[in-house]
C-alpha cells in the first residue's frame, strides 16, 4: 500500500522524491581542496552543495581565502559569481591570486555601479535566482554583514531596527535544499563584532543573524593573524583558523594555520612543506630542507620555491600526505 502511495505522490510532486538511506550513503561527493592545512581540519576540503561561512576581524584574510578557493573551484569546472556587497574588491585582490581566471566565462562580478545601486533586497533576489538556475557554480557573498536594506537607507541617521537578518533568514530557507541538488557552493563572509550580551562568555559574535549559523555546513573562523616576515620585509600573514563545523567526516573545533602571501594568495606550497616537516615526511636539519638524496635546499623559502617550480612534485607530496593521514 505504501509503495502505491509513494508512486501517486511522485506523480503529483515529481519522480525521485523518495530514495533509500543507502543511496545517500553511497552518494559520492565531489570535494574541492582549500589548502593543505585547512583540508586537514575540514576532512578533505569543501564538497559541492555546501553552504560555507568565513568569519573574522577586519583584514584577516576572509576575502582572499574565498578567492583562493575560487581558483581551485575553477579547476573543477565551477563558474564564480562574486557579490561585491562592500564594494571593496580591488584589481590587486584579483591579480594577487595566482591562477585565478577572471574572464567573463569563468568569473562574474555583481555590484552597484553609476546607474544602479543595489540594496539587500536586490542582492539576495539575484543570489536566489542564480543559485536556483545555475549548476556547478561558486557564489561568494562578501559580505552578509554589510547588506544595507532600502528601509535602512530611508531611515539613515535614526535609531532603526534593521530587517536584513530576516531577509537572510528567508534566503537560507529558500536555498537550503537547492544547493545540494544543483551542486552549487555558497561562501559568505561574516564580520566579528563586539558581543553586547552581558551573559555571554565570548568577547565577539558574528553579525548577520543566527539563521546563517544554523544553515552553514562549514564554518571557518579566523580569530587573529600574525605577520610573516622574511628578512625585514613582511611578505604575507599567517592566519589562525578554527573549524567550528565541517560537511565531511572530521571532528569539529580543530585548528590550523594558513599562509596568505601578498601577491600570490593562499600559499599551498609553504603550508604543505610545513606539514610534511611536522609529520616527518620531509627532513629538516638546521636550515636545510631534505626532500631526498638529490634534493636538498637551504631555507624554507628556497624549498617552497622548489615546489612552486615543480608542480608535479607538489602533487606527489600532497597525495603522499593524504595517504599518510588517511584523508
Amino acid at each position: 500500500m505504501s509503495v502505491e502511495i509513494e508512486k501517486e505522490l511522485e506523480k503529483q510532486f515529481g519522480k525521485g522524491i523518495f530514495s533509500s538511506g543507502d543511496k545517500l550513503i553511497e552518494k559520492e561527493l565531489e570535494v574541492i581542496s582549500v589548502s593543505p592545512a585547512l583540508d586537514i581540519i575540514l576532512g578533505g576540503g569543501i564538497p559541492k552543495g555546501a553552504f560555507v561561512t568565513v568569519s573574522g576581524p577586519p583584514k584577516v584574510g576572509k576575502s582572499l581565502l574565498a578567492l583562493g578557493f575560487a581558483k581551485n573551484a575553477q579547476k573543477h569546472g565551477m563558474k564564480v559569481y562574486y557579490f561585491d556587497i562592500e564594494g571593496r574588491l580591488k584589481p590587486r585582490d584579483l591579480a594577487g591570486v595566482e591562477g585565478l581566471n577572471t574572464d567573463d566565462e569563468h568569473f562574474r562580478h555583481i555590484g552597484s555601479n553609476d546607474g544602479t545601486i543595489l540594496y539587500a533586497e536586490q542582492y539576495l533576489e539575484i543570489l536566489i535566482t542564480l543559485v536556483s538556475s545555475q549548476r556547478d557554480s561558486l557564489f561568494i557573498f562578501d559580505s552578509f554583514s554589510q547588506l544595507c536594506s532600502q528601509a535602512r537607507e530611508a531611515n539613515k541617521g535614526k535609531r532603526f531596527r534593521d530587517d536584513t537578518s530576516l531577509m537572510l533568514a528567508d534566503m537560507t530557507k529558500r536555498i537550503s535544499n537547492i544547493l545540494p541538488v544543483t551542486n552549487n557552493i555558497l561562501i559568505g563572509t561574516v564580520h566579528l563584532i563586539a558581543n553586547q550580551n552581558p551573559q555571554s562568555r565570548s568577547m565577539w559574535t558574528e553579525s548577520g543573524g543566527n539563521k546563517i549559523k544554523y544553515q552553514a555546513d562549514v564554518r571557518l573562523k579566523a580569530p587573529y593573524k600574525e605577520m610573516y616576515i622574511v628578512g625585514d620585509v613582511p611578505i604575507g600573514q599567517i592566519v589562525h583558523w578554527d573549524c567550528e563545523c565541517t560537511a565531511l567526516n572530521a571532528p569539529p573545533n580543530q585548528k590550523a594555520k594558513s599562509l596568505l602571501r601578498y601577491g600570490y594568495g593562499i600559499d599551498e606550497e609553504y603550508e604543505l612543506l610545513n606539514i610534511l616537516i611536522d609529520i616527518g615526511l620531509v627532513e629538516k636539519k638546521g636550515s636545510w630542507i631534505i626532500f631526498n638524496e638529490e634534493t636538498k635546499l637551504q631555507g624554507m623559502e628556497k624549498a617552497r620555491n622548489f615546489l612552486v617550480e615543480n608542480p608535479k612534485e607538489f602533487d606527489k607530496l600532497k597525495k603522499q600526505l593524504k595517504e599518510t593521514i588517511g584523508m
